[in-house]
């Protein structure tokens, strides 16, 4: 063995720690780190538990875009087969076609609320909508 080999085992051995040292606190942050989940998929979600009737659920503020176009056939599955129809309460939203299609008109945030009727027949999407104006759709 020629003069110096230890050494480099040594060293080897080092890098190896530092290295998954790095890799520890690089993978804490990473964890860290959530990707928004977009209207489309939370409402869905929440929808699922919603669609038994008198269930009212509040989703978290989200982005919409403008030129953007919900209808209620696209959220039907996700309630069960029931209609879903929608309020808008926000300047940057229309509801039209007997309010089963919701265009976004202009960039913006806001909440939503999702809730189905006790009767079983249809759910309801408000954007920017308070409880107390749902609770003649949603029976509560």
């Amino acid at each position: 063995m020629m003069k110096g080999q230890e050494f480099s085992t040594f060293k080897l051995l080092i890098a190896a720690v530092v290295a998954i040292a790095i890799l520890g606190i690089l993978l804490q942050i990473l964890g860290g780190i959530t990707t928004p989940v977009g209207f489309e998929q939370q409402a869905r979600e929440i929808l699922r538990d919603a669609r038994h009737g008198g269930v009212v659920r509040r989703g978290p503020e989200v982005p919409f875009d403008s030129g953007t176009i919900y209808t209620g056939d696209a959220f039907s599955g996700a309630a069960g087969g029931l209609d879903v129809e929608f309020k808008c309460e926000r300047g940057f939203c229309d509801v039209t076609d007997g309010d089963s299609t919701l265009e976004i008109t202009s960039d913006g945030d806001s909440d939503f609320l999702v809730c189905c009727d006790a009767d079983g027949e249809k759910c309801y999407i408000g954007i920017g909508v308070d409880s107390g104006d749902m609770s003649i759709e949603c029976s509560l």
